[in-house]
């Protein structure tokens, strides 16, 4: 299934681009730690926002598919201290 991205510039005009589709994605989950690192190649690459948006987006989506642990429920927060902790990521060991 290919879905649109979409991009609305600073003056309200919205501009659509196409998603990966399923089969272009890994078939590995998209780490963290590599998503961290096409970001920095993307940002050092390009100097242009537009591009650089442009570029990125389809990498925070394939992130957003593939990371579950950013699938988080909100937590209720400790009465007594008023707050509550949760870990955003732990990466699996594989040996």
């Amino acid at each position: 299934m290919i879905g649109q991205d979409w991009h609305v510039t600073n003056d309200g005009r919205c501009n659509a681009g196409n998603m990966m589709s399923q089969a272009e994605e890994l078939t590995r989950p998209y780490r963290l730690y590599r998503f961290l690192t096409d970001l920095e190649d993307v940002l050092e690459r390009l100097t242009d926002d537009q591009l650089r948006l442009k570029a990125i987006a389809p990498l925070v989506r394939q992130l957003l598919n593939s990371a579950e642990w950013l699938q988080i429920l909100p937590l209720q927060p400790d009465p007594d201290t008023g707050w509550a902790v949760t870990m955003l990521y732990d990466e699996p060991f594989f040996p």
